[in-house]
């Protein structure tokens, strides 16, 4: 099976009634199946999100009975085990970001809002919160306007990145992944 088919079939397998899905990728030649198989898990993962949270009406049928996914990787595990870690982060952040514009604006009102964005200052972002009264100061009128319309106060959130929790050796955000020319890849920008 080619690595890039994972999403697909786990998306399949998502609400099929399967409780676990197993893909062997032994088959991949071992000098590359580190990657794949970080690109596979990370796929995986990142295909398999759903934000269900307020679908209270869902049949059984609909709802995602996978509960696990299972790549068997034969001797390279170890390296796999070292590529995983950040590709995890990855897909939390993804995973904050996709549940964060899911939700209905009647329920992530500003100060929500601020308040999810808050749990990012355990992993070393400092989040800086304008009221009203200094964004009217910053010259935000057009932004207040827009807030008029609504029963809670306008909130401006800056979020800084200064390289993770204090003195770690973390790399940069890099909003930007370009393709590598060499092997057709996106770079990770560190």
């Amino acid at each position: 099976m080619a690595w890039h088919k994972v999403p697909p079939l786990s998306s399949r397998f998502l609400v099929s009634g399967e409780t676990a899905l197993q893909i062997d990728l032994r088959a991949i030649p071992a000098g590359n199946l580190p990657e794949i198989a970080a690109d596979a898990a990370e796929a995986l993962r990142l295909r398999s999100w759903r934000y269900d949270r307020h679908h209270t009406d869902m049949t059984e049928a609909k709802r995602p009975s996978l509960a696990t996914a299972e790549l068997v990787l034969g001797e390279c595990v170890d390296a796999v085990s070292t590529a995983w870690p950040r590709r995890s982060a990855v897909c939390e952040g993804v995973a904050f970001a996709r549940a964060l514009v899911s939700e209905p604006g009647n329920l992530l009102h500003p100060q929500a809002f601020v308040e999810e964005c808050r749990a990012l200052e355990t992993l070393g972002v400092d989040v800086e919160v304008l009221d009203e009264a200094q964004m009217l100061a910053e010259g935000m009128g057009a932004l207040l306007a827009v807030g008029q319309g609504s029963a809670q106060p306008s909130r401006f959130l800056v979020m800084r990145w200064k390289g993770g929790r204090g003195g770690d050796d973390a790399p940069p955000l890099n909003p930007i992944h370009p393709l590598d020319p060499t092997t057709n890849r996106l770079t990770t920008g560190a």
